[in-house]
Order: structure tokens, then sequence, then C-alpha cells
């Protein structure tokens, strides 16, 4: 892998983390009918638009974009297939995947006072988007285990299980091309795989990493003209504000757009993202992403541990200081927008940060602890 991937990967790492921590400080607000459009547009509602598109919009790249970047690591320094390679690459997975999943699982279920069933905590524990349909009409629920951050690490696992067959399909001049077809076809069709652990999201985007990796070998690939790009960018921009209108993949018609706004947005965030690693300015964000880079995994795994508490606290500190009750109906945040926005942007600092304290303070107890649990 060069130097500029290296850097690139690492530089996405924590922003989109943070991403990935937005998605779970959405405030579900009582009242607020997304298909409304005339109620809707007024600046009144400008909270609201404005957490849709960090939560439900933006953030929703940061998944793909890490199944493109562990396609890409799973097929390095390859230099030919078979049994034994793919088994000692899944011996590394067990250590750096399949424990820290157990083990983190384990503690939330200790955490919140054993309210699941064993079995089902491990694979298939929470559900949501019940009712939702793909657009043939088929159940597109999504499932997690029971500490949810977890199924990208769930449906990663299915990926590498799969990954012998997906070589073939990419590595055969002959399949590729129809593969390609029908990969693309039933995930912009938003085509529900229905089983647990399956989802189009996860196989299509670790099959364009691993494509990159055995066909490009970088994941720097957006060299592309100028002209090309703000082409791209005013695409993103437009993709963008139709989707937060239309409340993301949450509304029917959000739905249907929502397949071109992510590929255009992971392809444009990994185009910047590579333009950002190979030039050399803004060295202290830059210092500051590497350092903050180790601790992702840690992010990823504990921020709800912290928002499970950082919400109540944060509520009931602006509750005592403003000596009136903050509540969520749509009333009540159309008077009180930056308030909310406060709120909302308080809860994804105290988690992000106090998920970092808490990982810096274990990686200085104990060093083994913290990188099992972190899969190094």
């Amino acid at each position: 892998m060069s130097k500029v991937d290296s850097l690139l990967i690492s530089y996405l790492r924590f922003p989109l983390a943070i991403l990935v921590v937005a998605v779970h400080c959405y405030i579900s607000i009582e009242g607020w009918d997304s298909c409304d459009f005339s109620a809707n547009m007024s600046f009144s509602n400008f909270f609201v638009y404005f957490e849709i598109a960090a939560s439900h919009v933006l953030s929703h790249l940061a998944v793909p974009i890490f199944f493109v970047i562990s396609g890409f690591l799973f097929f390095q320094n390859l230099e030919n297939w078979n049994f034994q390679i793919w088994q000692k690459k899944m011996k590394k997975r067990v250590l750096s995947l399949l424990i820290p999943y157990v083990i983190w699982i384990l503690i939330y279920w200790i955490f919140l006072k054993c309210p699941s069933k064993i079995p089902s905590m491990f694979w298939c524990s929470e559900v949501w988007n019940i009712g939702r349909l793909d657009l043939w009409g088929n159940s597109a629920t999504a499932t997690a285990p029971l500490l949810i951050p977890m199924w990208f690490i769930r449906n990663l696992m299915v990926c590498l299980v799969l990954s012998p067959l997906l070589y073939v399909f990419l590595t055969n001049k002959f399949i590729l091309p129809i593969f390609v077809a029908v990969l693309t076809f039933l995930y912009i069709t938003q085509t529900s795989l229905i089983v647990p652990g399956f989802s189009m999201t996860s196989i299509y985007f670790f099959c364009i990493g691993s494509y990159l990796c055995l066909k490009r070998g970088t994941l720097c690939f957006c060299i592309i003209n100028k002209k090309y790009f703000f082409s791209l960018l005013l695409l993103f921009f437009i993709l963008l504000i139709v989707e937060v209108i239309l409340d993301g993949n949450n509304s029917i018609y959000g739905n249907i757009v929502y397949p071109f706004f992510v590929c255009t947005g992971v392809f444009l965030v990994m185009y910047c993202m590579g333009v950002f690693a190979k030039s050399q300015k803004f060295p202290s964000v830059k210092n500051l992403f590497l350092k903050w880079s180790e601790s992702t995994f840690f992010i990823f795994a504990f921020h709800l541990f912290v928002l499970h508490y950082a919400g109540r606290g944060i509520r009931k500190m602006l509750t005592f200081f403003l000596n009136e009750d903050l509540t969520y109906s749509l009333d009540y945040v159309q008077n009180h927008n930056m308030l909310m926005l406060c709120f909302f942007l308080l809860k994804i600092l105290i988690a992000t940060f106090g998920s970092i304290s808490v990982y810096y303070i274990l990686k200085r107890i104990s060093p083994k602890i913290c990188g099992t649990l972190c899969g190094r």
C-alpha cells in the first residue's frame, strides 16, 4: 500500500467516526411529517433540517466508505489467492474483528443489566425501520446486534466469509461485467436481501474497495479533470438538498434518490481526501487526524455508552439554566432552534471526546486490554 493510501485512510477514519456518532445523536421530533412539504418550508424548521442533514443524510456516507476501506485492506499484499491465504487472513480478522465484536456486545449486555436473550443479541437483537419496503415491495427493515453500531462489524464479517466468491467474480474478465451490472442494479434499486447480516450496502461497497485493490492498486482513483469535479460537486449539493428535504431514505421518494446521493458522496469524499493527503497544507489538522485515528474503533464501539447518559445530563443542565423543561415537540423546537442546535452538537462533542478520553485513560492503565478491545 502506498504512503498516500495509508495517509488517506488515516485522515478519513476520525471524521467518519464523528459521522457515525451523529447518526445516534438524532432527536426524534414529535409532530414532524417529512412529507408535508408546504408546512415544512420555513426557517422555523432550521434545526430539524440541520439535524436531518447531519444524522440522516451526510452521516450515511460514513459506513459505505468504511466498507470501501475494509475491502481495499483485505486484499492487500496479494500475489496469488488460495485457501491457505484466505485462512491466514481470516485468522487475523478473528483477533481484529470477531473477538472485539463479542467482547463489546457482552459488555453492553452487562451495562444494560442483561435485557436480551444471549443467542440473538450477537446477531439480530435490534430491529428498526419496521414497515419500510424496498422498491419491489419487500420488507426492508434493518437489524443489528444488541450494541447497534456493531452491525457494521457483523456485515463486514459476512463479506469476509464471502470473499473467495467475490474474488472470483472481481477477477474473472467474463464474469466481472455481469457481476458489476447485477450488483449495481440491486444497490440502486435498494433491493432488500432480508437475511440479517447480508445487505446490498455492505457487499456493494466492500466490492468497490476490493476492486480498487485488485485492479488499480490504490484508493486514490479520483484523478479527474477539474471541470468534471465541479460538475460532480454541483450534483452532490443538488442531491444533498433533495435528500434533506425528503428526510434521506426515511421517505419513499428519498429512498429512490438515496443510492445516487451515497455513490456521489462516497466518490467525492474519497477524491477530496485523496487531494488532502497529497497536499502539504494544513499540517496541524493532519496531525490531529493522525493522532485521533487510533481511537476510531473505540469511539465507534463506546459512544453509545456515553450517549446513554449524555443526552439526559445535557437536557437537565439546560432545563436548570433556562428554568423551563426542554421538550421535543415540534412547536417547542420551532421556537428554540439555537437551543436545540446546541443540545444536538453538545451530544456529538461529549460522545466523541468522552470516548476519546476513556480510550487514552484505558490505554495508559492497560495497553493490552485496550488493544484487545480495539482489535490490535
